[in-house]
């Protein structure tokens, strides 16, 4: 029950069996495989949390009194004032893998997802003026 409340146990607790596999970007030279896919997809679901990390370990919850807590039950760990939002990962696969295709892909897909949203936003001011 302590293994739960250690770094290895954290880390276990966080693994996934599988993930759906992303679009490869637009514009690879590179084809990626399908675990490079489900890597992809997996960065840009971590990158688009709305509350970064933090959703993943901590829990708001009410006094019985009024006013809150967080609680992060994998850590074992409460705070009275709410954590600093935390963004980023760590990307650790075996070497040779393409760890490096795949943050190049990210990097790539962020890039057309935002030129897609500026485009839209565009089109909504636009066509508001018209």
């Amino acid at each position: 029950s302590d293994y739960h409340f250690t770094l290895p146990g954290i880390m276990k607790r966080q693994e996934h069996p599988g993930y759906r596999a992303a679009v490869e970007p637009e514009g690879m030279r590179l084809v990626m495989k399908d675990y490079q896919r489900q890597t992809l997809q997996w960065m840009l679901d971590r990158e688009a949390l709305p509350h970064g990390l933090n959703q993943l370990f901590w829990e708001q919850r009410s006094f019985v009194d009024g006013g809150y807590f967080y609680y992060a039950p994998a850590l074992g760990e409460l705070r009275l004032e709410k954590p600093l939002e935390r963004r980023g990962g760590i990307l650790s696969e075996e070497m040779g893998l393409g760890k490096t295709l795949e943050v190049l892909a990210l990097i790539l897909a962020t890039k057309q997802q935002r030129e897609r949203e500026g485009t839209k936003q565009q089109q909504r001011v636009g066509g508001a003026e018209g």
